[in-house]
C-alpha cells in the first residue's frame, strides 16, 4: 500500500515536531514538546495546495531527533494523473527547543555528502507542548518528478501543528465498493507504544462476510497503514488500506483501500478485478 505513490520526498518534514519561532517565553524554563503523534499543516505563500506533515516524536528534551516522517497531500486522493503523489517519505528531523521556540532542520533519511539538507521549520510551542503556532516552513515540496540528487521546487509557507490522539478503538462505517456498492467495513485497532497497530476486521457486502487479518500495520502522525489478508467463502485476497484520522482520532477517512485477488497458480494475474473502497469510518 505504502509503495503506491511513496516518493522519497518532502516527507520527513512532517516531523511535526518542528516548529519554532518568534517570541520567546517569559519563563526561564523550556516548554516540553509532547511525545507521540504530530501533524503539521503547511500553507504555501504562493497559494499552492497545502501539505500535511506527519511524524511520531520520541520522548523529547531541549534537543531531539525524529525519523521517517511523511508528507500527506489530501488534494491528490482519487486523481488518476497528477504532478504530485499522495504521500512522500522520508526525512529525519533534528530539532532544538529554547523556551517556547522550536526550530528544526529537515534532512533526507539516506543523507550523503551531496544530499542532505531539505528544509527548515520554526514555530511557537503552546504552554502544554501540544500545539505549534506562528510557524514558518522553508524548503522542498512533494512532487512525482522530484529527483533526490537535484534541488527540487522550493517554497516558503506558514505552519501550524497539533498532536494526534492514539488510534485505538472500533472504527466502522458503510463504504462504497467499486464492484458491489455498499460495503460495511469494521476495523478493531489497538495502538502499541512503538506505533504499530494490532488489527482485525470484517467487510460485509451483499450478505457475504469477509474476515480481515492484518499482517503489517502502523501509524505515523495522523496516517494509518494496514495490510493483510481478506478471507471469505469464495477464497482469499490481499487487502491494502491507508487512511487519515482527525486530531481526536474519532474519524478515519479512507485514502486508499483495495481488495486484490491472489495470482493464479501459474503466476499469472487473476482475471477477477480489483475492488476499491472509499468513504469514512467512525469510532464507535
Amino acid at each position: 500500500m505504502r509503495n503506491l505513490m511513496l516518493v522519497v520526498c518532502a516527507a520527513a518534514v512532517i516531523s511535526g515536531m518542528s516548529g519554532c519561532g518568534s517570541a520567546g517565553a517569559s519563563s526561564t524554563e523550556n516548554v516540553s514538546v509532547q511525545s507521540g503523534q504530530w501533524e503539521l499543516a503547511i500553507t504555501p505563500d504562493n497559494g499552492s495546495t497545502a501539505m500535511l506533515l506527519d511524524a511520531n516524536l520520541p520522548g523529547t528534551t531541549a534537543q531531539f531527533s525524529a525519523t521517517n516522517a511523511q508528507i500527506f497531500q489530501p488534494s491528490q486522493i482519487g486523481l488518476v494523473a497528477s504532478t504530485s503523489p499522495i504521500y512522500c517519505s522520508s526525512l529525519n528531523i533534528d530539532a532544538t527547543v529554547k523556551k517556547n521556540n522550536l526550530k528544526a532542520k529537515l534532512e533526507w533519511a539516506a543523507a550523503t555528502e551531496s544530499l542532505g539538507h531539505f528544509g527548515e521549520l520554526s514555530g511557537e510551542l503552546s504552554a502544554n507542548g501540544q500545539a505549534i503556532s506562528n510557524g514558518n516552513y522553508s524548503g522542498g515540496i512533494c512532487t512525482v518528478s522530484l529527483n533526490p540528487e537535484v534541488s527540487g521546487p522550493q517554497i516558503t509557507g506558514k505552519l501550524t501543528g497539533y498532536t494526534i490522539a492514539p488510534v485505538t478503538g472500533v472504527y466502522s462505517g458503510t463504504l462504497t465498493n467499486s464492484l458491489y456498492g455498499n460495503d460495511v467495513v469494521t476495523f478493531t485497532l489497538e495502538q502499541n507504544p512503538d506505533f504499530s497497530l494490532k488489527m482485525s476486521g470484517t467487510s460485509v457486502v451483499n450478505g457475504v462476510s469477509t474476515a480481515l487479518v492484518g499482517s503489517s500495520n502502523s501509524v505515523t502522525g495522523a496516517l494509518v497503514f494496514l495490510q493483510g489478508t481478506a478471507q471469505n467463502v469464495n477464497g482469499s485476497k490481499y487487502f491494502n488500506f491507508s487512511g487519515h484520522v482527525n486530531p481526536t482520532a474519532s474519524q478515519l477517512a479512507v485514502t486508499i483501500m483495495s481488495f486484490n485477488p491472489l495470482p493464479l497458480s501459474d503466476g499469472e494475474p487473476s482475471p477477477v478485478p480489483e475492488q476499491t473502497l472509499t468513504g469514512v469510518l467512525t469510532r464507535q
